[in-house]
């Protein structure tokens, strides 16, 4: 699922979409693939809670947020999220718990 806003790479989990929180991706995927009547599939998410990111850095000082601002991933993340992924795999393709 999301790894924008995150900066905790320990925090990726792999269980069932249905049990996913606080992932903001999570929660819409959960939507659009029970529309389409998919209930269950693994995923890997972050349990930890995205930050915040401040628009420009005069809105920093006076501690305003921008509403509409893309989600921005931190380098050492999307990677960290790929590994459990993979590591996953391996585990599945090897029938191994």
């Amino acid at each position: 699922m999301g790894a924008g806003n995150k900066t905790d790479p320990s925090a990726f989990r792999v269980c069932d979409i249905s049990k996913t929180s606080v992932d903001p991706l999570s929660r819409v995927m959960r939507k659009r693939l029970k529309d389409m009547g998919i209930t269950h599939t693994r995923v890997v998410f972050s349990e930890e809670i995205p930050v915040t990111p401040f628009s420009r850095e005069e809105e920093k000082d006076q501690g305003v947020y921008k509403k509409r601002v893309s989600p921005a991933s931190t380098s050492f993340v999307p990677p960290a999220a790929g590994l459990v992924m993979a590591g996953e795999a391996i585990r599945i393709l090897t029938q191994r718990d």
